[in-house]
């Protein structure tokens, strides 16, 4: 699943799925996966980090894998399956981090007024 048609990524936009991906145990996944990578992206590039993944794999003897360093589901962020979000951790790091952001995001939007920009002079802005 990590090069697919841009007839699927259309298909899925639409919300005419494949009976094939309507019936995959890991349908809610690919659907993000797809969803979150931008038309333009060189998927190569994807393939790459993930090919290194599985070659530290070998060479260590260690399960890694590209893991989101920003989650592409999370309540307060929506990460994009590029290549510069992506970062070659263990399979133990990555499970244990599950769908966390940074581990310093857990209260960053507990008081909203702390990310709020100045509109030169006007009301401030939230992020």
């Amino acid at each position: 699943m990590a090069d697919y048609s841009h007839e699927l990524r259309r298909r899925v936009l639409a919300g005419d799925e494949p009976a094939w991906l309507r019936c995959h145990p890991r349908r809610p996944y690919l659907v993000n996966i797809i969803r979150a990578t931008p038309y333009w992206v060189d998927q190569r590039q994807i393939r790459a980090i993930k090919k290194e993944a599985k070659r530290r794999t070998i060479r260590d003897g260690v399960y890694q894998v590209a893991d989101h360093i920003v989650p592409l589901t999370h309540k307060l962020v929506c990460g994009l399956n590029v290549p510069w979000n992506l970062r070659i951790i263990t399979h133990a790091e990555n499970a244990k981090r599950s769908n966390r952001w940074w581990e310093w995001t857990d209260d960053m939007f507990a008081e909203p007024e702390q990310l709020s920009l100045p509109l030169m002079g006007h009301a401030s802005l939230y992020v």
